[in-house]
């Protein structure tokens, strides 16, 4: 398997999920020369299965790539409906002029048909192929790699690199910039079930069996002070999940499994959701102290996308939209660097700035606490969302307030002279969920 993959190409992407697949589809479709290495197979489980409607405009560059989700048949997302102190908030992106449903997606198959189509667009994909290294100095960047299928290596040199390696960040790791944010020091823990009760948009409650015909919300629930539990209906299954302080974790039972199942049977309406539903059996997964503060995003024509580059928060459920929207900035910064060599330097530095600029503001608006910004993080987050359109800062404040995290965004919103209008509404609680 080694000896088919090339030693040379223009790209090398490190990583198949939607980022790398992504960037790799659209520097093929423009003619270069990309090969793209993946250390597992698809399908492959992956959670982050609630999709904002800003997704579309990535995959609609991605020929095909729309067409094959809308065939897919994933579950249409009707808003959110938050649980957070006493009430039942919700909203939905209507309100901030999306016309597009946002979806409630089975990563396996999502992260396949992205993956299918970056190779229908000419990128040469290799599967079960780790990299172990990569060598940054020279001009041609050095790829070491691994092939599973039979134990061998080998190595193949780009002038550019993408890693997209999710939370392996195989190029921070190797360069030491790696970065624990110790603001928001959390762990997930998360299952999945064969069916729930659901909320429709309304507040009404709807059996599994209807999803595909009245589209649920994602629910989301309050847990202690900042923690948090979703629940999230697929096509054949129901995605549960907890994100709370790491040590939270420890409490409920000696495995795992015994931990997941007592955060289930002690979260209030996520346990009335889930009365009679069966427990898919070795389902439960987790990943700890997984939130990294974005230190270098490129370094010597080597760029990092996705969660190989920071991690933030995954309550707004950016982190895949956002990693595609990393991806077609490495991609448009790389192309033009291809094709101007003396402009190299400059677009990495354009992909740096406009990267990380958004990478402050989720994080920012993230934060489970309502400390005041600094005089500095207020200066960079003026400067980052005069990009936005005014519905997409009413999205952000919108999103603070329903997680109880509004009162330094709010102050933001002064600062940048839009009006204090969060869009959503409050909801009786179901008889059934009394």
């Amino acid at each position: 398997m080694s000896n088919s993959i090339p030693e040379r190409a223009d790209v090398v992407v490190i990583g198949g999920g939607p980022a790398g697949s992504l960037a790799a589809g659209l520097l093929a479709q423009k003619g270069f020369d990309v090969v793209l290495l993946e250390k597992a197979k698809h399908p492959r489980m992956v959670v982050g299965e609630s999709f904002l409607p800003h997704f579309w405009r990535f995959t609609d560059m991605l020929g095909g790539a729309t067409q094959k989700i809308q065939a897919a048949n994933f579950v249409k997302k009707a808003g959110g409906i938050v649980k957070w102190d006493d009430s039942f908030l919700r909203t939905r992106f209507r309100e901030f002029g999306h016309t597009r449903s946002p979806l409630h997606v089975d990563r396996e198959i999502f992260d396949q048909i992205l993956l299918d189509t970056s190779r229908e667009q000419g990128a040469k994909v290799f599967e079960e192929t780790p990299v172990r290294r990569v060598d940054v100095s020279a001009d041609d960047k050095v790829v070491h790699y691994r092939t599973l299928a039979d134990g061998g290596e080998g190595q193949i040199r780009a002038p550019f690199v993408i890693d997209a390696s999710g939370q392996a960040a195989v190029i921070a790791h190797q360069l030491g910039f790696r970065e624990f944010d110790e603001e928001l020091r959390f762990s997930a823990v998360w299952g999945y079930f064969d069916s729930a009760r659901y909320l429709d948009f309304e507040g009404k409650v709807h059996p599994f069996e209807e999803r595909f015909d009245t589209s649920p919300v994602t629910f989301v629930e309050a847990i202690g002070g900042w923690g948090w539990a979703w629940k999230i209906l697929l096509r054949k299954s129901v995605s549960v999940g907890f994100v709370l302080p790491s040590e939270r974790l420890k409490a409920g039972g000696e495995s795992l499994e015994e931990r997941f199942h007592a955060l289930v049977a002690t979260t209030p309406f996520v346990a009335k959701f889930l009365a009679g539903a069966r427990f898919v059996p070795e389902s439960v997964r987790a990943i700890r102290n997984y939130a990294y503060k974005p230190v270098r995003l490129a370094v010597d024509n080597c760029y990092l996308i996705g969660d190989a580059a920071a991690f933030v928060d995954p309550i707004n459920s950016a982190g895949v939209t956002f990693g595609m929207y990393a991806a077609v900035l490495a991609a448009w910064s790389i192309e033009r660097a291809m094709k101007d060599h003396t402009r190299r330097e400059r677009c990495q530095q354009m992909f740096e700035d406009q990267y990380l600029q958004r990478l402050q503001i989720f994080r920012l608006i993230a934060l489970p606490t309502n400390r005041p910004f600094t005089e500095q993080e207020a200066a960079d987050l003026v400067r980052a969302f005069r990009q936005f359109s005014d519905a997409e800062k009413q999205l952000a404040l919108t999103t603070t307030i329903l997680t109880n995290r509004s009162e330094k965004v709010r102050h933001l919103f002064k600062l940048v002279g839009v009006e204090d209008k969060a869009i959503y509404g409050k909801l009786e609680i179901p008889a059934e969920l009394r």
